[in-house]
């Protein structure tokens, strides 16, 4: 059980981090 939400938290994780890249990039080719 407890691995299950630590799968579920790493993957949120993951996609808050490759989203917050994708927005760095994008304020860079902008500025």
């Amino acid at each position: 059980m407890k691995q299950r939400i630590n799968t579920a938290a790493a993957k949120r994780y993951g996609l808050a981090m490759s989203r917050s890249t994708t927005i760095n990039k994008a304020k860079g080719a902008v500025s």
